[in-house]
Protein backbone atom coordinates (compact mmCIF):
# COMPACT_ATOMS: atom_id res chain seq x y z
CA UNK A 1 0.00 0.00 0.00
CA UNK A 2 1.26 3.49 -0.86
CA UNK A 3 1.64 6.20 1.76
CA UNK A 4 -1.71 7.13 3.24
CA UNK A 5 -3.21 10.48 2.23
CA UNK A 6 -3.73 13.43 4.55
CA UNK A 7 -6.85 13.18 6.71
CA UNK A 8 -8.85 16.03 8.25
CA UNK A 9 -10.99 15.92 11.37
CA UNK A 10 -14.54 17.30 11.46
CA UNK A 11 -16.67 17.91 14.55
CA UNK A 12 -20.22 19.15 14.94
CA UNK A 13 -20.87 21.09 18.15
CA UNK A 14 -23.47 23.26 19.86
CA UNK A 15 -23.76 24.89 23.28
CA UNK A 16 -27.39 24.64 24.31
CA UNK A 17 -26.79 26.62 27.52
CA UNK A 18 -26.61 29.90 25.62
CA UNK A 19 -29.68 32.08 26.35
CA UNK A 20 -29.63 33.32 22.74
CA UNK A 21 -29.66 29.73 21.46
CA UNK A 22 -32.40 28.74 23.91
CA UNK A 23 -34.62 31.63 22.78
CA UNK A 24 -34.02 30.82 19.13
CA UNK A 25 -34.82 27.14 19.39
CA UNK A 26 -37.96 27.88 21.42
CA UNK A 27 -39.16 30.29 18.74
CA UNK A 28 -38.87 27.68 16.01
CA UNK A 29 -40.22 24.92 18.22
CA UNK A 30 -43.40 26.93 18.72
CA UNK A 31 -43.68 27.59 14.99
CA UNK A 32 -43.31 23.91 14.17
CA UNK A 33 -45.73 22.92 16.93
CA UNK A 34 -48.33 25.27 15.50
CA UNK A 35 -47.96 23.70 12.04
CA UNK A 36 -47.83 20.05 13.13
CA UNK A 37 -50.16 20.25 16.12
CA UNK A 38 -47.54 18.36 18.16
CA UNK A 39 -46.19 20.06 21.31
CA UNK A 40 -42.57 19.10 20.69
CA UNK A 41 -40.65 17.90 17.64
CA UNK A 42 -39.31 14.36 17.49
CA UNK A 43 -35.99 14.01 19.29
CA UNK A 44 -36.36 17.36 21.02
CA UNK A 45 -34.87 17.66 24.49
CA UNK A 46 -32.02 19.24 26.46
CA UNK A 47 -29.79 16.19 25.97
CA UNK A 48 -29.62 16.99 22.23
CA UNK A 49 -27.99 20.37 22.80
CA UNK A 50 -26.42 20.22 26.25
CA UNK A 51 -22.70 21.04 26.37
CA UNK A 52 -20.96 18.84 28.96
CA UNK A 53 -17.54 20.10 27.84
CA UNK A 54 -17.05 16.89 25.88
CA UNK A 55 -15.45 18.68 22.94
CA UNK A 56 -12.54 19.98 25.04
CA UNK A 57 -11.78 16.44 26.23
CA UNK A 58 -12.39 14.88 22.83
CA UNK A 59 -9.68 17.15 21.44
CA UNK A 60 -7.46 16.10 24.33
CA UNK A 61 -8.03 12.49 23.27
CA UNK A 62 -6.99 13.45 19.73
CA UNK A 63 -3.77 15.09 20.96
CA UNK A 64 -3.09 12.12 23.21
CA UNK A 65 -3.97 9.24 20.90
CA UNK A 66 -4.45 10.42 17.28
CA UNK A 67 -2.32 13.48 16.62
CA UNK A 68 -1.86 12.84 12.88
CA UNK A 69 -4.75 14.92 11.50
CA UNK A 70 -3.92 17.58 8.91
CA UNK A 71 -6.61 20.13 9.79
CA UNK A 72 -9.43 20.29 12.33
CA UNK A 73 -12.84 21.81 11.57
CA UNK A 74 -15.63 22.47 14.08
CA UNK A 75 -19.04 22.98 12.47
CA UNK A 76 -21.29 25.23 14.58
CA UNK A 77 -24.22 27.62 14.35
CA UNK A 78 -21.71 30.44 14.85
CA UNK A 79 -20.87 29.66 18.46
CA UNK A 80 -17.22 29.31 19.44
CA UNK A 81 -16.07 27.24 22.46
CA UNK A 82 -15.08 29.71 25.18
CA UNK A 83 -11.87 27.78 25.92
CA UNK A 84 -10.66 27.49 22.31
CA UNK A 85 -7.44 29.40 21.63
CA UNK A 86 -7.91 32.01 18.92
CA UNK A 87 -4.54 31.12 17.39
CA UNK A 88 -4.99 27.37 17.81
CA UNK A 89 -5.40 26.62 14.11
CA UNK A 90 -8.76 24.91 14.59
CA UNK A 91 -11.22 26.27 12.02
CA UNK A 92 -14.78 27.23 12.98
CA UNK A 93 -17.19 26.57 10.11
CA UNK A 94 -20.70 27.98 10.35
CA UNK A 95 -23.87 26.40 9.02
CA UNK A 96 -24.21 29.34 6.64
CA UNK A 97 -20.93 28.32 5.01
CA UNK A 98 -22.03 24.79 4.17
CA UNK A 99 -25.79 24.90 3.56
CA UNK A 100 -26.60 25.49 -0.08
CA UNK A 101 -30.02 26.95 0.73
CA UNK A 102 -29.90 29.58 3.50
CA UNK A 103 -33.67 29.53 3.87
CA UNK A 104 -33.48 26.19 5.71
CA UNK A 105 -31.50 27.81 8.54
CA UNK A 106 -31.38 27.89 11.46
CA UNK A 107 -31.33 24.15 11.89
CA UNK A 108 -31.34 22.19 15.13
CA UNK A 109 -31.04 18.80 13.46
CA UNK A 110 -27.67 17.03 13.51
CA UNK A 111 -28.81 14.72 10.71
CA UNK A 112 -29.54 17.67 8.44
CA UNK A 113 -26.15 19.21 9.22
CA UNK A 114 -24.42 15.94 8.36
CA UNK A 115 -25.88 16.04 4.83
CA UNK A 116 -23.76 19.15 4.19
CA UNK A 117 -20.38 18.20 5.68
CA UNK A 118 -18.83 17.45 2.29
CA UNK A 119 -19.34 21.15 1.44
CA UNK A 120 -16.95 22.45 4.15
CA UNK A 121 -14.58 24.96 2.48
CA UNK A 122 -11.04 23.64 2.34
CA UNK A 123 -11.96 20.14 3.48
CA UNK A 124 -9.63 17.47 2.13
CA UNK A 125 -10.81 14.37 0.30
CA UNK A 126 -10.54 12.18 3.40
CA UNK A 127 -11.89 13.17 6.79
CA UNK A 128 -12.82 11.56 10.08
CA UNK A 129 -16.17 12.77 11.39
CA UNK A 130 -16.81 12.87 15.12
CA UNK A 131 -19.61 14.00 17.34
CA UNK A 132 -18.28 16.01 20.27
CA UNK A 133 -18.92 13.06 22.62
CA UNK A 134 -16.61 10.68 20.73
CA UNK A 135 -13.12 9.94 22.08
CA UNK A 136 -9.94 8.06 21.18
CA UNK A 137 -9.29 6.04 24.33
CA UNK A 138 -6.16 4.26 23.08
CA UNK A 139 -3.42 5.18 20.58
CA UNK A 140 -5.04 5.02 17.13
CA UNK A 141 -2.83 5.33 14.04
CA UNK A 142 -4.12 6.68 10.75
CA UNK A 143 -3.99 3.24 9.15
CA UNK A 144 -6.72 2.08 11.56
CA UNK A 145 -9.18 3.86 9.29
CA UNK A 146 -7.85 2.46 6.00
CA UNK A 147 -7.87 -0.96 4.42
CA UNK A 148 -4.89 -2.70 2.84
CA UNK A 149 -5.77 -1.18 -0.56
CA UNK A 150 -5.78 2.40 0.79
CA UNK A 151 -9.57 2.85 0.79
CA UNK A 152 -11.27 3.96 4.02
CA UNK A 153 -12.53 1.08 6.15
CA UNK A 154 -16.27 1.01 6.69
CA UNK A 155 -17.15 0.69 10.38
CA UNK A 156 -20.45 -0.95 11.26
CA UNK A 157 -22.40 -1.90 14.35
CA UNK A 158 -23.20 -5.57 15.05
CA UNK A 159 -26.87 -4.56 14.97
CA UNK A 160 -28.73 -5.23 11.70
CA UNK A 161 -31.38 -2.76 10.59
CA UNK A 162 -34.90 -4.14 10.85
CA UNK A 163 -36.85 -2.79 7.84
CA UNK A 164 -40.11 -3.42 9.72
CA UNK A 165 -39.44 -2.59 13.38
CA UNK A 166 -42.09 -3.54 15.89
CA UNK A 167 -41.12 -0.91 18.44
CA UNK A 168 -42.55 2.64 18.45
CA UNK A 169 -39.15 4.31 18.24
CA UNK A 170 -38.65 6.95 15.57
CA UNK A 171 -34.90 6.39 15.40
CA UNK A 172 -35.53 2.80 14.37
CA UNK A 173 -38.24 4.07 12.03
CA UNK A 174 -35.71 6.33 10.32
CA UNK A 175 -33.29 3.43 9.90
CA UNK A 176 -36.09 1.18 8.61
CA UNK A 177 -37.02 3.74 5.96
CA UNK A 178 -33.36 3.98 4.95
CA UNK A 179 -33.12 0.20 4.66
CA UNK A 180 -36.19 0.14 2.42
CA UNK A 181 -34.68 2.83 0.17
CA UNK A 182 -31.43 0.87 -0.16
CA UNK A 183 -33.30 -2.38 -0.80
CA UNK A 184 -35.31 -0.74 -3.60
CA UNK A 185 -32.04 0.22 -5.30
CA UNK A 186 -29.78 -2.74 -4.53
CA UNK A 187 -32.06 -5.63 -3.61
CA UNK A 188 -32.42 -7.59 -0.39
CA UNK A 189 -29.39 -7.87 1.88
CA UNK A 190 -28.47 -7.36 5.51
CA UNK A 191 -28.15 -3.64 6.20
CA UNK A 192 -26.36 -2.66 9.39
CA UNK A 193 -26.46 0.32 11.70
CA UNK A 194 -23.35 2.48 11.30
CA UNK A 195 -20.94 2.26 14.22
CA UNK A 196 -21.65 5.20 16.55
CA UNK A 197 -18.09 6.45 16.79
CA UNK A 198 -15.31 8.09 14.75
CA UNK A 199 -15.40 7.07 11.07
CA UNK A 200 -13.40 8.01 8.00
CA UNK A 201 -15.19 9.34 4.92
CA UNK A 202 -14.10 9.87 1.35
CA UNK A 203 -15.53 13.26 0.36
CA UNK A 204 -15.85 12.25 -3.31
CA UNK A 205 -17.53 8.94 -2.45
CA UNK A 206 -19.90 10.72 -0.07
CA UNK A 207 -21.01 13.12 -2.81
CA UNK A 208 -21.56 10.12 -5.12
CA UNK A 209 -23.66 8.36 -2.47
CA UNK A 210 -25.81 11.45 -2.00
CA UNK A 211 -26.25 11.72 -5.77
CA UNK A 212 -28.13 8.40 -5.73
CA UNK A 213 -30.88 9.94 -3.61
CA UNK A 214 -30.91 13.65 -4.50
CA UNK A 215 -34.53 14.31 -3.57
CA UNK A 216 -34.31 12.48 -0.26
CA UNK A 217 -31.07 14.24 0.69
CA UNK A 218 -32.43 17.65 -0.27
CA UNK A 219 -35.59 17.00 1.76
CA UNK A 220 -33.58 15.79 4.76
CA UNK A 221 -31.40 18.91 4.68
CA UNK A 222 -34.57 20.95 5.22
CA UNK A 223 -35.65 19.16 8.40
CA UNK A 224 -35.12 21.87 11.02
CA UNK A 225 -35.74 19.36 13.80
CA UNK A 226 -35.27 15.60 13.72
CA UNK A 227 -37.73 13.84 11.48
CA UNK A 228 -38.55 10.34 10.25
CA UNK A 229 -37.34 11.38 6.78
CA UNK A 230 -33.80 12.09 8.01
CA UNK A 231 -31.00 10.29 6.14
CA UNK A 232 -28.54 8.86 8.66
CA UNK A 233 -25.02 9.54 7.44
CA UNK A 234 -23.10 6.55 8.78
CA UNK A 235 -25.62 3.85 7.87
CA UNK A 236 -26.29 5.34 4.43
CA UNK A 237 -22.62 5.81 3.49
CA UNK A 238 -21.23 2.52 4.80
CA UNK A 239 -23.98 0.28 3.45
CA UNK A 240 -24.18 2.00 0.07
CA UNK A 241 -20.46 1.70 -0.63
CA UNK A 242 -20.54 -2.01 0.24
CA UNK A 243 -23.52 -2.49 -2.08
CA UNK A 244 -21.89 -0.51 -4.90
CA UNK A 245 -18.71 -2.59 -4.60
CA UNK A 246 -20.75 -5.77 -4.85
CA UNK A 247 -22.86 -4.45 -7.73
CA UNK A 248 -19.72 -3.56 -9.69
CA UNK A 249 -18.28 -7.02 -9.10
CA UNK A 250 -15.14 -5.62 -7.51
CA UNK A 251 -12.52 -8.04 -6.28
CA UNK A 252 -11.09 -8.03 -2.79
CA UNK A 253 -8.19 -5.79 -3.81
CA UNK A 254 -10.60 -3.09 -5.09
CA UNK A 255 -13.47 -3.11 -2.65
CA UNK A 256 -13.83 -1.38 0.70
CA UNK A 257 -12.91 -3.40 3.75
CA UNK A 258 -15.44 -3.32 6.53
CA UNK A 259 -15.29 -4.04 10.24
CA UNK A 260 -18.06 -4.77 12.72
CA UNK A 261 -17.06 -3.01 15.93
CA UNK A 262 -17.79 -5.02 19.05
CA UNK A 263 -17.93 -3.44 22.50
CA UNK A 264 -14.24 -4.05 23.25
CA UNK A 265 -13.42 -1.84 20.23
CA UNK A 266 -16.16 0.79 20.53
CA UNK A 267 -17.80 1.34 23.93
CA UNK A 268 -20.99 3.40 24.12
CA UNK A 269 -22.05 4.57 27.57
CA UNK A 270 -25.32 6.34 28.31
CA UNK A 271 -24.30 8.95 30.85
CA UNK A 272 -27.00 9.70 33.42
CA UNK A 273 -29.38 7.00 32.24
CA UNK A 274 -31.61 5.84 35.08
CA UNK A 275 -30.71 2.47 36.58
CA UNK A 276 -28.11 1.53 33.97
CA UNK A 277 -24.98 1.54 36.14
CA UNK A 278 -23.20 4.02 33.91
CA UNK A 279 -20.80 5.09 36.66
CA UNK A 280 -19.57 1.50 36.95
CA UNK A 281 -19.16 1.41 33.17
CA UNK A 282 -16.92 4.48 33.33
CA UNK A 283 -14.78 2.78 35.97
CA UNK A 284 -14.42 -0.22 33.65
CA UNK A 285 -13.23 2.08 30.85
CA UNK A 286 -10.60 3.60 33.14
CA UNK A 287 -9.30 0.11 33.96
CA UNK A 288 -9.49 -1.28 30.43
CA UNK A 289 -9.99 1.43 27.78
CA UNK A 290 -11.57 0.48 24.45
CA UNK A 291 -10.02 1.99 21.36
CA UNK A 292 -13.03 4.24 20.74
CA UNK A 293 -15.52 5.66 23.21
CA UNK A 294 -18.87 7.44 23.02
CA UNK A 295 -20.46 9.12 26.05
CA UNK A 296 -24.09 9.66 25.13
CA UNK A 297 -25.94 12.20 27.28
CA UNK A 298 -29.06 10.29 28.31
CA UNK A 299 -29.86 12.08 31.56
CA UNK A 300 -33.67 12.40 31.86
CA UNK A 301 -35.02 15.90 31.35
CA UNK A 302 -37.10 15.75 34.54
CA UNK A 303 -34.06 15.58 36.85
CA UNK A 304 -33.67 18.27 39.47
CA UNK A 305 -30.74 20.64 39.10
CA UNK A 306 -29.05 18.98 42.08
CA UNK A 307 -29.46 15.51 40.55
CA UNK A 308 -28.04 16.65 37.24
CA UNK A 309 -25.16 18.42 38.98
CA UNK A 310 -24.19 15.07 40.50
CA UNK A 311 -24.19 13.43 37.07
CA UNK A 312 -22.17 16.28 35.59
CA UNK A 313 -19.62 16.09 38.42
CA UNK A 314 -18.99 12.36 37.97
CA UNK A 315 -18.89 12.67 34.18
CA UNK A 316 -16.32 15.46 34.48
CA UNK A 317 -14.22 13.52 36.99
CA UNK A 318 -14.01 10.62 34.53
CA UNK A 319 -12.92 12.88 31.68
CA UNK A 320 -10.29 14.57 33.85
CA UNK A 321 -8.92 11.17 34.86
CA UNK A 322 -8.97 9.78 31.33
CA UNK A 323 -7.65 12.83 29.47
CA UNK A 324 -5.84 14.94 32.03
CA UNK A 325 -3.34 16.74 29.80
CA UNK A 326 -4.62 19.95 28.12
CA UNK A 327 -4.48 19.91 24.34
CA UNK A 328 -2.61 22.47 22.20
CA UNK A 329 -5.98 23.90 21.17
CA UNK A 330 -7.29 25.07 24.54
CA UNK A 331 -6.45 28.20 26.46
Amino acid sequence: MNELPPVDLVYTWVDGSSPVFAARIEKYRKEQAARSKAPTPYGYGPYRFRDLDNLRFSLRSVAQNASWFRRIFIVTNGQVPRWLRKDAGVEIVTHEQIFERPEVLPTFNACAIETQLHRIPGLGRYFVFMNDDFFFSRPTPKDYFFGKNGLPRLLLSPEPINPNPNRPNRWYGTLARLARLMTERFGERIWRVGAHGPACFDRDALAAVYALWPQEIEHASRNRFRDETDMQLHALYMNTLLALDEQAGKGEAERHEYAILEEKELRIISVGETGKGWRGNLEEVLRDPPRLLCLNDNAPSELTSAEFAGIEKDHRAFLEAMFSKPSPWES
